[in-house]
């Protein structure tokens, strides 16, 4: 059994892509199958270009994104039960957030889901 991964980097976005797959079987008789599909890379992947807690201990994060995409941010104190805090959408390849209630908690994690 085999498997095919690619990951595509901030040159082949956006664009679509012709990928074909060749999987032979080392049986009698020699049996192969090849079959391509079409990858399609919308966008620059999300990336957090910067994150701070202010003097007002509000947490604050900016993230490339891509334009009209939901994003639901999360957060956590134990990295195993996660809350939705914000759903929103980039705009001009820009997503920003706010934590106002950071200050209240010893230990918060974050993360970014695509979809709401």
């Amino acid at each position: 059994m085999g498997a095919f991964t690619w990951t595509p980097n901030e040159t082949q976005a956006p664009g679509v892509y012709k990928i074909s797959v060749i999987a032979v079987a080392d049986d009698s008789p020699l049996l192969s199958l090849c079959r391509t599909f079409a990858a399609t890379v919308k966008g620059t992947p999300l990336r957090c270009t910067s994150f701070l807690l202010d003097s007002d201990s509000i947490f604050r994060a900016r993230l490339t994104a891509i334009d009209g995409t939901n994003y639901t941010f999360q957060a956590s104190t134990n990295l195993r039960d996660w809350t939705s805090l914000l759903t929103s959408n980039a705009v001009n390849g820009s997503l920003d957030f706010s934590d106002t209630n950071a200050s209240g908690f010893l230990f918060r994690f974050y993360r970014v889901l695509i979809g709401p």
